[in-house]
């Protein structure tokens, strides 16, 4: 079974399994390639879970940043019927592209 678990960057959480890549919204880090001191709140193997209180105590989650770039971008537009009133606008997100390298516990 894979190991997953369930970390908390900034003020928003996300589930994570070992060897796959996740685009995260754009996060503040010191220039590093790793990142190793996360806020785990949840690990599982398959066989065995560990529930935080809040959080994981010896478990150690580590991610490899391989770029931040923009993504798609988003479009909304607006009308009001009858007042030929119409805009579009559009915003392109930054993220950060991790791997999931280890997960141990």
């Amino acid at each position: 079974m894979a190991k997953n678990a369930i970390i908390q960057i900034d003020h928003l959480q996300y589930n994570l399994e070992e060897g796959k890549e996740y685009k995260l919204p754009k996060f503040s880090m010191s220039g590093d390639k790793e990142l190793k001191d996360l806020d785990i709140l949840l690990v599982s193997d398959g066989e065995k879970t560990l529930v935080g209180k809040p959080f994981v105590k010896g478990a150690e989650v580590v991610l490899e940043v391989l770029k931040t770039e923009k993504d798609k971008k988003i479009v909304s537009k607006t009308y009001k019927a009858k007042a030929r009133y119409r805009r579009t606008k559009g915003i392109r997100q930054e993220v950060t592209t991790v791997k999931v390298k280890s997960i141990k516990f």
